[in-house]
């Protein structure tokens, strides 16, 4: 008896992992939807003791106002020891700062920009993101 319930709980414990894993993912999808509105979105993962952060931030700024009616920026810090911002740089493989993710409308993402990105080149982003 005592063999049969450890092979149920060595058999059930990976399920349920992953059970548990797939919510999380659906969550994080939900949030990030949520922040979304039906707008396309670009998530920028920095440190606030990175250079090329801030040098992508001043990038970004000017475009902003641009585009806010049409895209949703979103700044996550990435040295933030939090659940929720731990599970986000895991979920969209953020292995350096800064890391730019375009999501299109329906939150999948469209494509991953590292390290520091000149603001002609993420224009041309958003403007692949906005038209499709």
């Amino acid at each position: 008896m005592k063999n049969w319930l450890v092979t149920l709980v060595v058999l059930t414990l990976p399920i349920a992992a992953y059970l548990g894993l797939k919510q999380n993912q659906e969550n994080q999808a939900a949030y990030i939807a949520q922040a979304a509105n039906n707008k396309p979105s670009i998530i920028k993962f920095a440190s606030p003791m990175c250079m090329d952060c801030k040098k992508l931030g001043a990038e970004i700024e000017p475009l902003k106002p641009i585009y806010n009616d049409s895209i949703n920026f979103i700044e996550i810090d990435a040295t933030a020891n939090d659940k929720k911002t731990q599970e986000q740089i895991e979920m969209y493989g953020v292995t350096v700062v800064p890391t730019l993710i375009f999501l299109d409308e329906n939150n999948y993402n469209v494509k991953k920009v590292e390290g520091f990105t000149p603001k002609n080149k993420i224009e041309e982003h958003i403007k692949e993101l906005i038209n499709g």
